[in-house]
């Protein structure tokens, strides 16, 4: 949970600080064995749905966790929807936040429906029945995407990690062992970012990208990773 919670609130309210903490305080407390199997899931049953609390800000910044709602009222939560303008706009957020679990150590876990953008606003509004007719096409086809990343760089499931950047803009870090190396840089703003690729992933063997980034660029809620 501390993880995930500190992701949220980087890509969320850019909390830089606390992401850099946990992630530092991780490696350096955790075996290895458990780092490589953390349970790095888009939900649970015990919180707010992935695409509400991108969408909205109905969730107290300053609360124990970043899932917890701003209002204490089941009803409210049990008939709250997102606007399209909402969902949207998390929605892009929610896939960078998504892109970038994928290459962090751990298990990416999904909670069912989180693939297909179900909403559900606290503990209990977030069990709604899987909606069969109502799926969102483009989000399942982005999960199946990062599906075949996982299964096509299988280093990643022992691989180390180093953490090169954190800031306002970007998160960067690579995942490395004695034969494979990939360096993975994702955005958090809506705004075209410029940055410096290590000299070392220059020769590239394989790239893989999320809205149309580049080398040495991101698009708005992007990323990019370049393996050597």
């Amino acid at each position: 949970y501390p993880l995930i919670d500190a992701l949220i609130r980087y890509f969320k309210y850019s909390d830089t600080y606390k992401l850099d903490y946990i992630i530092k305080d991780i490696l350096r407390e955790y075996p290895t064995d458990t780092i490589n199997t953390l349970m790095n899931f888009t939900s649970t049953h015990d919180i707010s749905r992935a695409i509400n609390i991108f969408s909205t800000y109905d969730f107290n910044e300053y609360g124990e966790w970043a899932w917890n709602p701003t209002r204490n009222d089941l009803e409210w939560c049990k008939n709250f929807k997102l606007t399209k303008e909402q969902y949207d706009h998390g929605k892009e957020i929610y896939k960078t936040y998504i892109y970038t679990l994928t290459f962090l150590p751990g298990i990416l876990s999904i909670f069912y429906g989180d693939e297909i953008g179900i909403q559900g606003i606290g503990n209990l509004a977030n069990r709604k029945p899987y909606p069969w007719n109502n799926q969102d096409i483009d989000l399942l086809n982005y999960f199946k995407y990062i599906g075949n990343i996982r299964k096509e760089e299988q280093f990643l499931q022992q691989a180390d990690l180093n953490i090169l950047d954190i800031n306002k803009d970007y998160f960067m870090f690579e995942r490395y062992t004695n034969t494979d190396r990939i360096l993975t840089t994702t955005s958090r703003t809506n705004e075209e970012i410029e940055f410096q690729v290590p000299k070392e992933y220059k020769s590239k063997k394989r790239v893989y990208t999320l809205n149309n980034s580049k080398e040495g660029y991101l698009s708005p809620y992007g990323g990019i990773s370049i393996k050597r």
